[in-house]
Formats: C-alpha cells, structure tokens, sequence
C-alpha cells in the first residue's frame, strides 16, 4: 500500500495504551498542517470500539478518509476484519465488514477503494455502497493503482509457499493478468507502490545476501533491498518492465558508515526520491556489528544526492508484517 497523499491536512491517530500493551481510547485526528510544520488539530473522531490504532488513508479528493479495523480484540499484527471510511464533512463512517484484509487502496478519482486480502481484491464503490469482487485475484497481500486508475500491481502469496510472494499487473478490471516478479521473500513492507508518472513501480523484498556481512540471508531477515520496476512505453497496453536494485544508501565514512535498511518505502510526490522508514546497520573498527536507531531517510533514485536523515527515534513503536500503511508518509496538495 501508499503513504497518505492529504489536500487539507494530515491524517494522525490520537490514542492510549494500558500496560498490556493494548489500544484504548482510540480516536482519529485530523490537523491541518502548515508549511512550516505547525500542526492545529481541526477535527477528532472517537473510533469505538476498534482495538488497534488506524493508519488512515485520505481519499484523493479529500472527501474521505479509510482505514483498517480491528473490532473483535485481535492484535494489530493480523488482517484487519473491517474497513472503515469516514465522510470527513459528516463525520458519519461506513463500514465494510467481514474481511481479512491486509491492503487499501484508494482509485485516483476518489469514487473507488481497492480491497486486498486472503480471498482476493474487492473493488468498494462509493457511489452505492456496492462491493465487486474481482475474480482471480487470490490471495492478495498489498495492491498499488496506476495514476491514471487503468491499471493495479498485486502482490499476491504464493498457495504453496506461505512467505514467497509475486508481484502481477493486470488491468483494474483483473483482466489481462501477467506476472512480472517470480516468487520473492519478504519479511515487512507495505507493498509496491506506483509512481505519480506512472513510469515506475517500487517495492522491497529480502536480500540474498547480508550486506553487511556477506553471510546469507538467514542470518540477516530484517535487511531488504529496494526494487524498482521501470515500465516502457507509459500508453502502451502491454508495457515492457525492467527490473534494477537500487544499493542500500549511506551515511557517514569510515568506521562511522552505516548502510541503511527499509521497514518501508514509498516514493516522493515528484517521483525523484524515495522515503525510508527503517534502520541503519555497519561494522566498527573491530568488525562488529553496529546498529543506529530507527529512523527516516530521504535518497535519490539515481544517487545524484546523498542521502538525508530527516527523523531518528528510538525504535519502532509498532512492528507488523502486513503492508496496511504502517506509518504517515509525503503530503501533497
């Protein structure tokens, strides 16, 4: 799944958590946000009786907002059992409900959202409240639609292997379905995402090899590589798709040097750059392992700038596999 794209603000979730571990108290808040990173809180919806913290997409008219629910006390890591979109000028919440889904995805015209999930993708229509079913879909983990709404790209889980996946495009229809990706692994992510040109597609899997060890990848799982599929010909009805990894980005020099691993990816409005939510890892002077805190980074597709550390924290508060948006991202409007 994509970061939130917001034209009148950002959307953040505002909630407590007892000793457990649990969410209570859970609400969504709506800020609008100013150039210089001011936040004033406009609006707070009270979301009972969910029981994980929503991560909230807007729709691209910012009309609507959606998100996936836990209602039944199942911890967060799990396929969401609902859909939640909020009307943002009514505050009134339709709910899509029995699911198991793992991925949403808002159409570029705003009057559909994508569905994925265990039994394949939903397309949910606004219009009428009507839910489709699109065939030959199964199973579905994580979905991205082409800017122009003509196409989806699907990760989709293998039957026979429970943690290998492939990624297929297909029209938004289903039809003229073709596998682009054979089979992959990966540990996290929030699946592909496509750019706002329509001329890539990103997305992340598990290295085969440790970077900074050289050891296999079963001794590294957390460490995956960024893929970028590049699309021919943007008008053509079968595009031509090559594939290129773009090297862990760096920082620092020396013994300091830190190779930078994702949690997730997405791109940046203007396709230039991509965002990483992830960690840092080196070898020190000894040649032990180093690890940095947890953090966000901006880096160039083409390595044309260095990389930038916008954020470091202390680790990450909420840890899933499932690509469900696991944290805000770009802002546009």
């Amino acid at each position: 799944m994509s970061g939130v794209r917001a034209r009148r603000g950002e959307a953040g979730v505002g909630s407590s958590a007892g000793t457990d571990g649990d969410w209570h108290d859970v609400a969504l808040v709506i800020a609008e946000v100013t150039a210089d990173g001011q936040a004033s809180v406009t609006q707070e919806v009270a979301l009972d009786p969910l029981t994980n913290g929503p991560c909230p997409i807007w729709s691209p008219d910012g009309a609507h907002i959606a998100f996936g629910a836990l209602t039944d006390g199942r911890r967060p890591v799990v396929p969401a059992s609902e859909v939640w979109i909020l009307d943002v000028a009514s505050g009134e919440i339709e709910r899509v409900t029995g699911l198991r889904t793992t991925d949403i995805e808002w159409d570029p015209d705003g009057s559909r959202l994508y569905i994925a999930g265990e039994g394949g993708i939903l397309a949910y229509s606004l219009a009428d409240s009507r839910t489709r079913t699109i065939d030959d879909t199964a199973p579905a983990n994580a979905l991205t639609v082409s800017p122009d709404g003509g196409m989806l790209a699907v990760e989709r889980r293998r039957v026979s292997a429970a943690d290998r996946y492939e990624l297929w495009l297909m029209d938004e229809d289903g039809s003229d379905q073709r596998k682009v990706v054979e089979e992959y692994p990966r540990n996290h992510g929030i699946g592909p995402v496509w750019s706002s040109d329509g001329a890539h597609i990103v997305f992340q899997r598990t290295r085969e090899t440790c970077a900074t060890t050289g050891e296999p990848s079963d001794n590294c799982p957390e460490q995956h590589e960024v893929v970028i599929l590049t699309l021919g010909i943007a008008d053509s009805a079968v595009p031509a798709v090559t594939e290129s990894v773009l090297a862990p980005p760096q920082t620092g020099e020396g013994d300091d040097a830190l190779l930078w691993f994702p949690y997730s990816v997405v791109w940046s409005p203007d396709g230039a750059a991509l965002l990483f939510l992830g960690w840092p890892e080196g070898r020190d002077a000894l040649g032990e392992l180093v690890l940095g805190p947890e953090g966000v980074l901006v880096t160039s597709v083409d390595g044309s700038a260095p990389p930038v550390i916008v954020y470091e924290g202390d680790g990450l508060r909420v840890y899933s596999s499932k690509p469900m948006n696991t944290f805000q991202s770009w802002t546009g409007g």
